[in-house]
């Protein structure tokens, strides 16, 4: 349902059905609400059929058109990835997951008992990782990663401090 103000602006714009007019001629004449609501609308309606509209200058066109000309134009994006990269990078998925199936039905062998396949997988030995690995190599590997984040972050800081002409240390 539409609220006072919405219904008495459709009457006065005659926007209503014939009924909508008769009902809302009666709510006008028998409810003080409605009386004071249709009033005020009344007079403002009144009020802006008698201002005069603005209208731009003659040359108003011609001069938003010279400022639209005097713009530079809008590049368009001519790059295009190369079909061949495309099919090499989905041929190399397409091998490693035919690589891992392989793999799986290799390590697969009949179970006689229960006419299935039970999974032969054994854990990978990992002893000569054990021996390289140590506190002072991870320690460097560690620092190695700070100084390669602090070098990306400075660069990133740099090309976001350059279009905007802030002076660079």
């Amino acid at each position: 349902m539409n609220t006072i103000e919405e219904q008495i602006w459709n009457y006065l714009d005659g926007n209503c059905t014939a009924e909508e007019e008769h009902a809302i001629q009666n709510l006008v004449q028998t409810q003080d609400d409605w009386k004071t609501a249709f009033a005020e609308i009344q007079s403002l309606n009144l009020e802006l059929q008698q201002m005069e509209l603005e209208e731009p200058s003659m040359s108003f066109t011609r001069n938003v058109m010279e400022k639209v000309k005097l713009e530079p134009a809008p590049v368009s994006l001519k790059t295009r990835v190369d079909r061949r990269i495309i099919m090499i990078i989905g041929g190399f998925f397409v091998l490693m997951i035919t690589a891992v199936v392989i793999y799986a039905i290799a390590l697969t062998k009949p179970d006689t008992q229960t006419s299935g396949f039970q999974i032969a997988y054994t854990v990978p030995d990992f002893s000569l990782l054990n021996k390289v690995q140590s506190p002072g190599l991870l320690r460097a590997f560690l620092f190695a990663d700070l100084l390669l984040g602090l070098v990306y972050l400075d660069r990133l800081i740099r090309r976001k401090r350059k279009p905007n002409n802030l002076p660079v240390s």
